[in-house]
């Protein structure tokens, strides 16, 4: 069996210096807080994604989300801080498959002739 390099103690050091540099320039924004009854909705939503990700509780979840599209920033950023905490991957996948429903109806509401990116 044939074994992979392993980076050298000066190789891995080299590294470093990049990693602190990106981190640097672009530093995790600064989440603002949600306030009680939309902290409580949003624990809600996400506990509903738990075992499965019916259609209700993602229809739930991103009509509740749209209803509170002022608070978005905190929101995603609330939810961003809770989704490494999640304890299965299928928890985690049930809120991404959440989001993706979100940004499918977002896209369906633009502009047909708007490309989606430019």
């Amino acid at each position: 069996a044939r074994q992979e390099p392993s980076l050298a103690p000066q190789q891995a050091s080299d590294a470093a210096p990049d990693i602190m540099e990106v981190m640097r320039r672009w530093p995790t924004p600064e989440v603002p807080p949600l306030g009680p009854d939309g902290e409580r909705q949003l624990v809600d939503i996400l506990s509903s994604l738990e075992r499965n990700s019916s259609r209700e509780a993602i229809s739930h979840g991103r009509c509740w989300m749209e209803a509170n599209v002022g608070a978005a920033r905190a929101i995603a950023g609330n939810m961003m801080k809770r989704v490494s905490f999640l304890s299965t991957v299928a928890h985690r996948i049930h809120v991404l498959f959440l989001l993706h429903d979100i940004f499918i109806n977002e896209v369906a509401k633009q502009d047909p002739t708007r490309p989606l990116i430019s």
